[in-house]
């Protein structure tokens, strides 16, 4: 099935990052809002009861002798959980995590704070196991939390094989993982080749924010975060 909507917007966005230095400031605007006028958010889709909603969010979140210690990627989403879970859906959540150091860990200690914070989640250590689990056990409303994709090596590499294996535990694709999305990963671009795709709420507000920033009341303050530096300086 052809890419659409977050599937779009998803390419769009890794476009703009790695031909960053190449592409003069006063072209992002329409670019951006082109991405807009395009992107279609989970408002628009039609059937939601039964319906195996596979979300890529962004927990990759630090934590320190199991405990998190920042849960604010994690609180964000939980709205477009509980909407998804409100009109019947099957919603299962696929994100990476890893160390400061760069090393993969499991997001077994996420799926714990999902429930903490009134989520019902079930965690699903084999991706091997999770499509008879999601057919036979989830139920409508339900919440599941995949293993850390990056345990397979397929995900970087954008692996199609991997791609097809994510995009058949889904009827339907979301995108809630904006941070994320600049990457050419197997659940990011790959998925939405194949899987009807839709932005979540938390996707669509950065976008919204990001399109503001291009045209801001002057004068203005600007103040850009982020780890690593070295991805910044263009915009700069």
């Amino acid at each position: 099935m052809a890419p659409n909507g977050g599937a779009k917007i998803s390419n769009n966005l890794y476009s703009i990052q790695t031909k960053f230095s190449d592409t003069k400031k006063n072209t992002l605007a329409p670019l951006v809002s082109a991405i807009i006028k395009s992107m279609k958010t989970i408002r628009d889709i039609e059937y939601f009861e039964g319906a195996r909603i596979l979300m890529r969010v962004d927990f990759n979140v630090p934590i320190k002798g199991g405990v998190i210690t920042d849960d604010f990627r994690i609180r964000v989403v939980v709205p477009t959980i509980k909407f998804l879970q409100s009109k019947g859906a099957k919603v299962i959540l696929i994100s990476h995590i890893e160390t400061n150091e760069g090393e993969n860990i499991s997001l077994k200690p996420v799926a714990d704070h999902l429930n903490k914070l009134g989520v019902a989640t079930i965690f699903i250590q084999n991706l091997k196991n999770a499509h008879e689990f999601i057919e036979n056990e989830l139920s409508n409303g339900g919440v599941a939390l995949l293993e850390n994709l990056r345990f397979s090596e397929g995900e970087k590499k954008n692996d199609t094989k991997f791609a097809k294996e994510l995009a058949s535990l889904g009827d339907i694709f979301v995108n809630e993982a904006f941070p994320c999305s600049h990457r050419a990963h197997a659940s990011i671009v790959g998925i939405s080749r194949f899987l009807p795709s839709y932005a979540g709420f938390q996707f669509e507000k950065e976008v919204m924010n990001l399109s503001r920033a291009f045209n801001p009341a002057r004068p203005f303050f600007f103040i850009l975060g982020g780890a690593k530096f070295e991805t910044k300086i263009p915009l700069l």
